[in-house]
């Protein structure tokens, strides 16, 4: 049972006197979910119900948590952004400014039975229940400078974000600093590089990104695109630790991540066909080990994806097509190895071409060895072969 509730709020104003634009934004999110646990192992769907021919329906299934537990996430974000254009567009000027607060909550006090422990494993550590909070607030401050001219444009900034976070037990307050440089340059009339680049500085030292591409177009209809990327960071907060029911479920002490990945496609865009692979390398991933617990790996893991997308439209109907296959050396992700997605649609516009509607067929196909779970408790997916 999920209830969602979003709002977004924008308000943008230009003086063209003054070369100038603010844009003042408000968004707002609440995610409010009862979850169960999952149906309980020993329940057979597929048998019938005593005297009749039809088949146990889901809703009279037993459940794994014999409680309501319940997990709220909540979002709210403020910001005001300026941007300046001097001497004909050839120089520009932006400014952000943001405040970011909210949380995520759990609580179920009713864990008695035998399948609560299952479900909860290592985060039910009191006999009162189980219940967990986990707020942030987050100020970030953004400025960059730009350069537009003839084929070239180029982007200099820093961004500083100071985080304050509370998990019921201790509050942490970080600041992070980074300096960045965005880039993009023409190369006659058939090609376009695109480079970015972030170093992170302070409390974040080591930290940095490296990504580019280059998009050729050697005709109208067929585009190739090569791209690759380097990023090395810090794990998250609640990767390092997490508290339930003013208990730490663990505290880990977790180093950088690294990860390379270098790839390319080509867009056949009259038929509608792309084609994709790409491959790439992790190095100390952390990953949600069989009991929801974070784990890094000692070593790398290496990955291969293979794939193919097909969009085809025809006066009102439309048949949308992927399907990815991928390898990896260690596969702690518990990735699926084939996994595609398949759309028959009917598309018309309505009320002088002011409404669009769509209607169709969607169907997915997975196959991977083991079984994704939800841990409530940390609100994280985690993999098993139960």
């Amino acid at each position: 049972n999920t209830k969602m509730t979003r709002l977004g709020i924008g308000i943008w104003k230009h003086n063209e006197e003054k070369n100038h634009d603010i844009f003042i934004s408000f968004l707002a999110n609440n995610f409010n979910e009862e979850h169960n646990g999952g149906i309980d192992s020993a329940y057979n769907l597929n048998t019938l119900l005593p005297g009749t021919t039809f088949r146990n329906p889901r809703n009279t299934a037993d459940i794994n948590l014999s409680g309501s537990s319940k997990t709220r996430h909540q979002q709210f974000t403020y910001g005001i952004d300026n941007f300046w254009a001097i001497k004909n567009n050839k120089f520009k000027m932006h400014h952000q400014i943001s405040f970011e607060h909210g949380y995520y909550q759990m609580g179920d006090d009713d864990v008695g039975t035998t399948s609560d422990s299952l479900v909860y494993l290592s985060y039910l550590n009191d006999s009162r229940g189980i219940r967990s909070v986990n707020s942030f607030g987050r100020l970030s401050n953004q400025l960059d400078i730009g350069l537009d001219v003839k084929n070239f444009d180029l982007t200099l900034g820093f961004k500083y974000k100071l985080l304050k976070y509370n998990n019921t037990i201790d509050s942490e307050l970080t600041n992070d600093l980074g300096v960045f440089a965005d880039l993009q340059l023409e190369l006659g009339k058939v090609s376009t590089l695109n480079g970015f680049a972030e170093l992170g500085i302070g409390e974040i030292a080591g930290n940095f990104q490296l990504k580019g591409n280059i998009l050729i177009k050697p005709l109208q209809n067929i585009h190739l695109n090569a791209y690759a990327n380097l990023l090395r960071y810090d794990p998250s907060i609640i990767q390092n630790s997490f508290v339930s029911t003013e208990q730490y479920v663990y505290q880990n002490e977790f180093t950088k991540a690294n990860t390379a990945h270098v790839g390319g496609n080509i867009n056949f865009k009259k038929l509608g066909i792309l084609l994709e692979a790409n491959t790439g390398l992790i190095d100390k991933a952390i990953y949600n080990n069989k009991e929801s617990v974070p784990m890094q790996l000692d070593g790398s893991t290496e990955y291969f994806q293979a794939i193919v997308k097909q969009n085809l439209f025809w006066k009102f109907i439309g048949l949308e097509n992927s399907a990815i296959y991928q390898t990896f050396t260690d596969n702690i992700y518990q990735k699926p190895k084939i996994y595609s997605q398949h759309n028959l649609y009917l598309q018309s516009r309505l009320f002088k071409k002011r409404l669009l509607a769509k209607i169709g067929i969607l169907f997915y196909y997975t196959k991977y060895d083991g079984f994704l779970k939800f841990q409530p408790a940390s609100g994280s997916f985690y993999h098993t072969s139960d």
